[in-house]
């Protein structure tokens, strides 16, 4: 299997935990046997629907540079499940790998290019500061 970037933690539990969660659903699509491959299909649909649903309401009250841009990427990944969603349901179980893979190579950018701005956002209007973001550099 196709090694993937882990999508970068952003200091907010709420979206790293649900990133985490959508990752993991994705990556169990990814090796789904074909009995089992629209239920995992489904589960990795409803935390993405949830976790928009949440970013949007997040985002509802404010009103920041990305925001538009933001909810507009939400609703093409939306658009995107239900027409891979109806060729899974056809049977295209390769559909249903392949799109896994593209998404998994698109969270991790649109994490640390959108959801980076929301977590800044919700931490700045929490403290009235900047967050300041410590990194390790590994091996």
């Amino acid at each position: 299997m196709e090694p993937f970037a882990q999508v970068p933690r952003l200091g907010d539990d709420r979206l790293d935990d649900d990133h985490d969660e959508i990752r993991s659903l994705a990556q169990g699509l990814r090796s789904a046997s074909a009995s089992n491959r629209l239920a995992a299909f489904d589960a990795l649909h409803a935390q993405v629907l949830a976790h928009f649903a949440m970013e949007d309401a997040l985002m509802a009250p404010h009103d920041f540079s990305s925001k538009e841009c933001h909810v507009d990427e939400h609703a093409a990944v939306r658009q995107s499940f239900e027409e891979v969603r109806v060729a899974v349901e056809a049977g295209r179980g390769d559909i249903a790998s392949r799109f896994a893979n593209h998404f998994l190579s698109w969270l991790p950018d649109h994490a640390d290019a959108l959801d980076r701005q929301l977590a800044k956002l919700l931490f700045y209007r929490k403290t009235g500061g900047a967050a300041v973001m410590l990194h390790r550099s590994l091996p």
